[in-house]
């Protein structure tokens, strides 16, 4: 019977790990965050902390952007603008 720690130890030895890692790093996770977290802070100051944690993906949640609010035209392009800016693209 092969134990986790033998396996590993022979797949080291045949070069299985070497020939795994770069095949990991083709696959990217994207790591987004829904900005109703960021309800309580400025439009500015969640793109300060949203660069600060480096999250470069969102799902717009925040009320003024829900539809029962009916957002007014400049609010979404200055926000657009302000997240391009940063590199942050929203997605939904």
């Amino acid at each position: 019977m092969t134990t986790r720690r033998n396996f590993v130890k022979m797949a080291g030895a045949a070069g299985l790990i070497g020939v795994a890692a770069p095949l990991h790093a083709q696959h990217r996770l994207n790591i987004g965050i829904g900005t109703f977290s960021y309800r309580n802070l400025s439009i500015d100051d969640m793109i300060l902390h949203l660069n600060a944690l480096r999250i470069r993906e969102i799902e717009m949640s925040r009320g003024e952007f829900m539809l029962l609010r009916h957002p007014h035209d400049d609010l979404f392009r200055s926000t657009r603008a302000k997240l391009d800016r940063a590199g942050i693209r929203c997605v939904s």
